[in-house]
């Protein structure tokens, strides 16, 4: 028999979660499955992680955890629950829900909800990353991990969230024209393998580097419409470093799924790598989570995640 843990995010959405608690157990309960659900509002820093341990230790493959927030509380479940055999599924209850965009046909809660009870679970891939910055850390990572300009941009969003909590996802494009006139070039040493087995060694001066398992992130930018979040394989957006000017036509592209055909913009299937900052630490995010390191290495996990899929 299932359970299922619902992670309630007091941040994300400004505490859109809780609004639907009842709902939640009223879907439940007219199932006859009440005693099989439960519910968990994260309190502090890391606590997503912790109650999504202690489940998926519990339950293992006869668990289900459901993350109803942003990709930062995923990005905390998804770390928690592998290698236990329980589920992880996304309810899009956070202010970007960008991973949310790449598995679910719609965000409409009264269509998801409902469909809670009955996922079909299939694996998925995960980033594992492991950084050098004094002492060895390791994090999994289920969407996206970049860094350059986009993360200057985050970090000026996070303060702007901050200061204005309305403002929601438009203090997104707030952080983009804050960060338009600072430093926007990153000189990075860089080793890859690619998914055809070859590998490439250069060092590059770019405003952005993303590793894409999810097609979105920062509240619906589209770095990689062709990725793929169960074939085994990373797709890289390589940026080249450019003027103010050339980044405004640029950013459109960005969000549109449209930088293909961009000259400008590298792209690249790999499987693992090593990106290393040459004059300056880089500083970066996964899952919306910001680091300064020296140096990260990766590589993709192909179907590490048992992942709850609903059907709407």
């Amino acid at each position: 028999m299932k359970k299922f843990l619902f992670l309630l995010s007091r941040g994300a959405g400004r505490g859109k979660s809780i609004r639907y608690v009842r709902e939640i157990q009223d879907i439940f309960a007219a199932r006859g499955m009440q005693a099989q659900v439960e519910m968990r509002l994260t309190e502090h820093e890391r606590h997503a992680t912790e109650l999504a341990h202690a489940f998926s230790q519990e339950n293992r493959e006869n668990g289900v955890v459901y993350s109803c927030g942003g990709d930062g509380t995923l990005g905390e479940a998804a770390s928690a629950v592998i290698g236990t055999g329980c589920a992880l599924g996304v309810i899009p209850m956070g202010t970007g829900n960008d991973f949310a965009k790449t598995v679910l046909s719609t965000l409409d809660l009264r269509k998801i909800l409902p469909a809670t009870p009955q996922p079909e679970i299939r694996p998925i891939d995960l980033i594992a990353l492991q950084f050098e910055n004094g002492e060895e850390k390791h994090v999994f990572c289920i969407n996206v991990m970049s860094f350059g300009f986009d993360t200057l941009v985050l970090s000026k969003t996070y303060a702007l969230q901050e200061k204005i909590p309305f403002l929601g996802g438009l203090s997104y494009f707030g952080g983009v024209g804050a960060s338009l006139f600072s430093n926007k070039s990153f000189l990075t040493r860089m080793h890859l393998k690619r998914a055809d087995g070859s590998e490439v060694n250069c060092e590059q001066d770019n405003i952005l580097a993303a590793l894409c398992n999810g097609r979105y992130y920062g509240n619906g930018f589209n770095p990689a419409p062709m990725a793929e979040i169960d074939d085994g394989v990373l797709h890289l957006v390589l940026a080249e470093s450019m003027s103010t000017a050339q980044i405004l036509p640029l950013i459109l592209k960005y969000k549109n799924g449209k930088l293909v055909d961009d000259p400008r913009v590298q792209f690249e299937s790999v499987v693992s790598g090593v990106f290393e900052g040459v004059d300056k630490p880089i500083v970066g995010n996964h899952d919306g989570t910001i680091f300064e390191t020296k140096k990260v290495s990766f590589q993709v996990l192909p179907k590490a995640l048992p992942f709850a899929f609903l059907d709407v």
